[in-house]
């Protein structure tokens, strides 16, 4: 049975020679981000200190990164990070009567980050809580199988992307009698991993794996391999996004990430105006 565990010095720089492309590509974007300055919301669930957080957003591109309490400010910003700090209960009911403003900026397209329990509480229920989770994306969230592998899972390990092929995609195949993959050039992670490299490492700090309903299944674009479970490390459906492992503390391959969800949030031209709470 494989399991990860946080990597020793050589590993570290193993790690670091795999992800050169990664290195490379961050370098190559640090322009496209110099002159722009995406205001992003980091809301605090009262769990704890969103400092790494913040100075990574910060580092990776976005001048103006503000901690908030409730959601109606929401139409000042660009982007909005649900950090994976935290518990479900507690998490959940910080919002509380909020929700329908954070409903409104998904519904206005504003992107949405969501960071291990920040991607949790997108769905139905978690195992962790009593209470009902926000119900942005259908399925729920399980506790790891402790008779199977070490609870928390905590450390480096590497991700898997998915790529799913379109509806289009398979109409023009289907339309041409072409079968395999041997002509496509289109990419299809998903925009939160462009220029991520499969099996880049990334650092985990959860007990708990999301189980997309059979219709959200297609938003997992990248997994983990944790013992002999496969884990959604990374979702994208539309504006929302979310990672099972925290960005803000995987190093080069993290910093590219942070900064493609900041790439995105400056392309995003909605205006969110939500007057009243759902």
């Amino acid at each position: 049975m494989r399991t990860s565990s946080p990597p020793t010095l050589s590993n570290k720089n193993k790690n670091k020679s795999n992800n050169n492309d990664n290195d490379q590509n961050i370098g190559a974007n640090n322009a496209a981000l110099t002159d722009v300055t995406p205001r992003i919301a980091i809301f605090d669930y009262g769990a704890g200190n969103l400092f790494s957080l913040k100075a990574a957003l910060e580092r990776n591109g976005s001048r103006d990164v503000s901690v908030i309490q409730d959601m109606k400010s929401l139409s000042n910003y660009d982007g909005l990070v649900l950090p994976g700090v935290g518990n479900f209960d507690p998490a959940v009911k910080s919002i509380g009567k909020d929700k329908g403003f954070l409903i409104s900026a998904i519904d206005c397209k504003i992107p949405v980050l969501g960071i291990c329990l920040g991607m949790e509480m997108l769905f139905n229920a978690s195992e962790e809580g009593r209470m009902e989770g926000l119900k942005v994306i259908d399925g729920h969230v399980r506790l790891l199988d402790k008779k199977r592998v070490k609870v928390p899972h905590m450390g480096w390990n590497n991700i898997q992307l998915v790529r799913h092929k379109t509806n289009s995609e398979n109409s023009i195949k289907k339309r041409n009698h072409v079968s395999g993959n041997n002509n496509d050039t289109s990419d299809g992670r998903g925009r939160l991993l462009r220029n991520i490299k499969d099996n880049s490492w990334v650092y985990f700090v959860h007990s708990y794996r999301i189980f997309p309903g059979r219709k959200s299944r297609q938003i997992v674009v990248a997994n983990t391999r944790y013992g002999d479970n496969i884990i959604p490390a990374v979702i994208e459906r539309g504006n929302i996004f979310g990672t099972q492992f925290h960005p803000e503390k995987s190093g080069p391959v993290g910093s590219q990430i942070i900064r493609n969800f900041l790439e995105i949030c400056m392309s995003n031209t909605a205006v969110v105006n939500p007057t009243e709470n759902k």
